[in-house]
């Protein structure tokens, strides 16, 4: 209890002071024969904001909702009109303040009540029948769950069964009987959603709709669980009202920046612009939007150049807004009118470029931040001379939006300089193509020849290599033509790419692979071809990473060690843990006569709210030695 005070002592501090000035300015003006201070009612009926029922709307109803809002179990109120007077969704003291203010000054301090259909809004148990429940056909597998999990126990407790459909399907047209999950293309829950932020999440009857919604995917799934336990959980067959705006609720998340002023105006009169046809540059526009919206809660709209003008804007990379063209090998920051800017010369300048932004925006232990850009900053790109190895299989099947940020998002954290994928379909190649294509290049065939079947793709910065040789072979007895081995469950390939790096000429021969999932005689064979093409290489520091479907110490491990180290053994520093399950499976082997490496680590973090694969992908850093 007393913590519960001492948070809102400001406010009742305040509370008090306008109680005893209002007092002393209009005792004589609103005292009546009887000698109260208050309205006095003007109809029969009841009156709104009279919270005691006394027919008056004054200070005793004020000091009612106060109590009410501290001790709600001693001091009950028997009141039908909503009690949340500032409609932030809570019930609290400010609600009270906001009431005394009211009945002391009402025109100084008025109040909007609401029609009674808003107040009394309610959805009958009878009603319920005919509702379907909507989400949007983007939401998460989380949402999915959470929402089937809601309509399950809906049949259970009250044993109603509701359809779940989807925005896009045949419920496209929007019914008049709609529970709302989400942020679906639904205009009650579009407003509903536009007043939340990131973890925000509530529900409420917005007309005869129901919505439930949250900030995020993420806070829906909070917003839909606190609705089950509050409401569902509660009910019976019995009851006549399902849902009332009496318990309406909205949940306002605490953030580590509550408020953020860029060049003198709130963060959230930005839209975040990049240009169009450059799906790199929309991806690190998208970084920019998921950082801000997690140090603020605030989400900025994103949009392409094509799209007109809409005042204040940040722009990322190189836009028709504004004409910025940095020096090779740099990138710029800056402010100019109303646009602030982030850009680089290639995606790799442009990522860094956000980063920076990002850092003057965000990097700061100031809970109300102002951020202005005065002068133009140029900086150089970072060139580290280490390099940075990733493998990652990125599992072939349910690409769905979300599934696909977080893969995307995965690489941009790490950013390597060379990123070997396994199980890369045709539409995943395409996918990775696009959202990466300002940082990387890629090479590789897929298994079943051309652009079919699954690829063993390298992904390469090119700011920073020169495509010196490259191909895919099949691990068969016929490398250069599709085929495999007869204990193969199917074709595999790896692919090969020998890079030259620009600024000191270096070469290094990366290889990607995936071996059998089925067979060990088919890996054993696989490995041998393999290791016998790298064997005419063994002049070039070599990197090989794949999955390799099997364990350390097996006899196709044994035959990919007498030629390289597995750098999770050399590595000065190793975090090492399963890279499929608690099994170890994937792999970067090295020359190490010609590969120092540094780290050695496997990811294991979330990224985009959600692991990216059935496999964690695992990094290397490394430095070739003279």
């Amino acid at each position: 209890m007393f913590g519960k005070m001492k948070k809102f002592l400001p406010l009742l501090i305040t509370f008090l002071i306008v109680f005893l000035s209002a007092a002393v300015i209009t005792a004589g003006d609103t005292k009546k024969d009887n000698g109260e201070i208050g309205l006095a009612a003007e109809s029969q009926g009841p009156v709104l904001g009279d919270i005691n029922g006394d027919g008056l709307v004054d200070v005793s109803d004020a000091i009612a909702l106060f109590q009410h809002s501290m001790l709600p179990d001693l001091f009950p109120i028997d009141y039908s009109g909503s009690l949340d007077l500032d409609k932030d969704g809570l019930v609290n003291i400010s609600d009270a303040l906001r009431l005394f203010q009211y009945s002391m000054l009402p025109d100084q301090f008025p109040i909007e009540w609401g029609t009674e259909e808003d107040t009394d809004a309610a959805l009958a148990m009878e009603d319920l029948k005919s509702y379907i429940i909507v989400r949007s056909s983007f939401a998460s597998r989380d949402l999915q769950r959470a929402a089937n999990s809601m309509r399950n126990t809906m049949t259970i407790n009250l044993g109603i069964q509701l359809q779940i459909k989807t925005d896009s399907s045949s419920a496209a047209v929007p019914s008049e009987y709609e529970i709302q999950i989400g942020k679906c293309n639904r205009e009650e829950a579009l407003e509903f959603f536009g007043d939340l932020k990131l973890s925000d999440y509530g529900y409420a009857m917005v007309g005869k709709k129901l919505v439930i919604c949250g900030g995020s995917d993420e806070a829906t799934v909070e917003a839909i669980n606190a609705f089950t336990e509050a409401v569902v959980m509660k009910l019976n067959g019995e009851s006549d009202i399902f849902f009332s705006n009496a318990d309406a609720f909205i949940h306002r998340a605490t953030y580590e920046i509550e408020t953020l002023t860029l060049q003198g105006s709130d963060i959230s009169e930005y839209t975040v612009v990049y240009p169009a046809d450059n799906a790199s540059a929309e991806s690190i526009a998208e970084e920019l939007v998921k950082q801000i919206s997690q140090k603020t809660g605030t989400t900025l709209k994103l949009k392409s150049d094509e799209e007109p003008s809409s005042g204040r804007e940040i722009l990322i990379g190189s836009t028709n807004r504004l004409e910025v063209v940095p020096e090779e090998g740099t990138y710029r920051i800056g402010a100019e009118g109303d646009h602030v800017y982030a850009c680089g010369v290639d995606g790799t300048g442009t990522y860094y470029a956000m980063c920076a932004l990002a850092e003057l925006l965000l990097e700061t232990a100031e809970s109300n931040r102002e951020v202005v850009l005065e002068a133009v900053q140029e900086k150089e790109v970072p060139m580290d001379q280490s390099l940075k190895a990733m493998s990652f299989n990125i599992y072939y099947d349910s690409l769905t939006k979300q599934r696909k940020g977080s893969v995307k998002q995965t690489i941009l954290n790490y950013l390597p300089d060379t990123l070997g994928v396994q199980e890369a379909t045709k539409e995943w190649m395409s996918y990775l193509n696009s959202a990466l294509g300002g940082v990387y290049d890629s090479v590789g065939l897929g298994r079943d020849g051309g652009s079919n079947g699954e690829h063993s793709a390298i992904f390469y910065k090119r700011d920073r290599f020169e495509l010196i040789e490259t191909g895919t072979k099949w691990m068969s007895e016929t490398p250069d033509e599709v085929s495999k081995f007869e204990e193969s469950s199917m074709n595999r390939v790896f692919t090969y790419a020998l890079l030259r790096e620009k600024k000191t000429n270096e070469e290094i021969m990366v290889v990607n692979t995936h071996l059998d999932h089925t067979s060990s005689a088919a890996r054993e064979k696989q490995a041998a071809v393999l290791i016998g093409f790298l064997k005419d290489y063994t002049q070039y520091p070599i990197v090989l990473t794949g999955d390799f479907n099997t364990m350390p110490g097996s006899r196709a491990y044994r035959t990919v060690t007498e030629l390289l180290a597995d750098s999770s053994e050399i590595a000065e520093k190793a975090e090492i843990h399963g890279t499929y399950g608690s099994s170890v499976i994937d792999y970067a082997f090295v020359s190490e006569e010609n590969i120092n490496v540094s780290s050695y680590r496997v990811i294991t973090e979330e990224a985009n709210g959600m692991q990216p694969s059935d496999h964690y992908p695992l990094i290397i850093e490394s430095n070739i030695s003279k």
